[in-house]
């Protein structure tokens, strides 16, 4: 007979579109700090930007050069994002093992406000 081997699902948590209340501006981000509850495995996290279905995947802060998030060790994990610079931002989380964000933090200025 044939035998059907199907992978582990994978969990996707995302936030709505933001525009941090001035849409007509651009936004210039500076960290992403992500909360998470305790558990085992690795979160993959992505920022898309200005309704574009391409994302840049999200690595953690000086220190880590992994994308993925150790839900074993951290509680909270800072993410630089400096380099992004948009109208619109969301942001996903994605994982096989399960997971819950309990808070995210997102500081950004306003790009061409200035």
């Amino acid at each position: 007979g044939v035998e059907l081997t199907l992978g582990l699902p994978t969990r996707y948590w995302e936030t709505k579109w933001l525009d941090l209340g001035d849409m007509e501006f651009r936004k210039k981000a500076h960290y992403l700090s992500a909360l998470t509850t305790i558990g085992s495995g690795t979160l993959t996290a992505q920022a898309y930007l200005d309704f574009k279905a391409t994302a840049w995947k999200l690595t953690q802060d000086e220190t880590a050069t992994a994308s993925t998030i150790d839900l074993a060790a951290e509680a909270v994990t800072r993410f630089s994002i400096g380099h992004l610079n948009y109208r619109h931002i969301k942001f996903r989380f994605s994982s096989t093992d399960p997971f819950e964000i309990v808070g995210l933090v997102l500081r950004a200025s306003d790009a061409d406000a200035y």
